[in-house]
């Protein structure tokens, strides 16, 4: 019995009948496919389009376009960019271990400066402390010279050289002594009097005699003016007044006395006129001088004021009696 009639289907169409018989049915066509793009055909089993390089439909990559350039040129610059920075660290982290090496030793040993001798600083000697003595002379230290080592017969004796220590005399220097100086006194010089500059000032009436007050400021030391007041073992309360024409500056009284030992003030004024009382505040009280001596000196004004009147007034007599004289006198401004 054929297998084939029991195998079949009686209702099988006529090809199947005939695959039956193994007959192989005929090959399908595959579909013509063209490009999307250009519209080019394509191969069967073609992936790309060989006119315009677009991918076959069913491919996963396309013609690339402006967006995909632009994306695949960023990456690139980007990797290039790192690959610049990571170099550029490389070779500076390469220079930075260099330069952070220590050098290399040499073998060679290091040379040591040899040790310094201390010198003693040469003594000091301490000037004299009175500028106006010669300074004595210093003279150097005797430094004592080593005895020469003994040589006995059975040890023969080291050689030795011992070098002569040098000696340097201390230089002592003494400041030059400045004396200070000290400001010159004003010069003053003799006031000029006129023929009428002296008078008597008796202002209590206690004059009993008198002789003519030029005779007190004349140049001549044999001629004097003399006072007499009365004895009754008071003072004597009487003077002589000088006008010095004009207001000036007065610093010193010279005279010369033959009754010398009497006590005597002295006064000054710079009104128009003669204060009338030795008591008037007017009289400027200068100067008091004791026991008069034959050749004498009196201070009268200290300061820069000037004035026009000097008086001589004397108080206590001297020991002979109520009498008193002046050869000569001399005011100096």
């Amino acid at each position: 019995m054929n297998v084939d009639t029991l195998v079949r289907d009686p209702h099988a169409p006529a090809d199947e009948a005939r695959f039956a018989h193994n007959e192989q049915p005929p090959a399908e066509q595959a579909p013509t496919r063209t490009c999307e793009h250009c519209g080019a055909s394509l191969a069967p089993g073609q992936d790309w389009c060989l006119e315009c390089g677009t991918a076959a439909p069913g491919r996963l990559g396309r013609r690339p376009g402006m967006r995909t350039a632009a994306t695949v040129a960023g990456l690139t610059l980007a990797l290039v960019a790192g690959a610049v920075t990571a170099g550029y660290a490389a070779i500076s982290g390469d220079a930075g271990r260099e330069t952070a090496k220590p050098p290399a030793a040499s073998g060679a040993p290091i040379a040591q400066a040899p040790p310094s001798t201390p010198v003693a600083p040469p003594p000091t000697t301490a000037a004299p402390a009175t500028p106006a003595t010669p300074l004595p002379t210093v003279k150097p230290p005797k430094t004592a010279t080593p005895a020469p080592p003994v040589s006995h017969p059975s040890t023969p004796a080291p050689t030795t050289s011992t070098p002569a220590p040098a000696t340097s005399t201390p230089t002592t220097s003494t400041p030059a002594h400045t004396t200070p100086s000290t400001p010159a006194a004003p010069s003053i010089e003799p006031v000029d009097l006129g023929a009428d500059a002296a008078s008597l000032y008796d202002p209590y009436t206690r004059s009993t005699a008198n002789s003519d007050p030029a005779d007190a400021y004349d140049g001549d030391t044999t001629t004097a003016w003399k006072v007499t007041t009365v004895g009754d073992g008071q003072a004597m309360q009487v003077g002589l007044v000088v006008d010095l024409g004009k207001k000036r500056s007065i610093k010193q009284l010279n005279l010369r006395t033959g009754t010398p030992g009497f006590r005597i003030e002295t006064y000054a004024a710079d009104t128009a006129q003669v204060p009338p009382d030795i008591l008037d505040t007017r009289w400027a009280h200068l100067h008091n001088k004791s026991a008069v001596a034959k050749s004498d000196t009196v201070a009268l004004a200290s300061d820069s004021h000037k004035y026009r009147y000097v008086l001589l007034w004397f108080t206590a007599p001297p020991k002979k009696g109520p009498t008193v004289k002046i050869n000569e006198l001399t005011i100096l401004g």
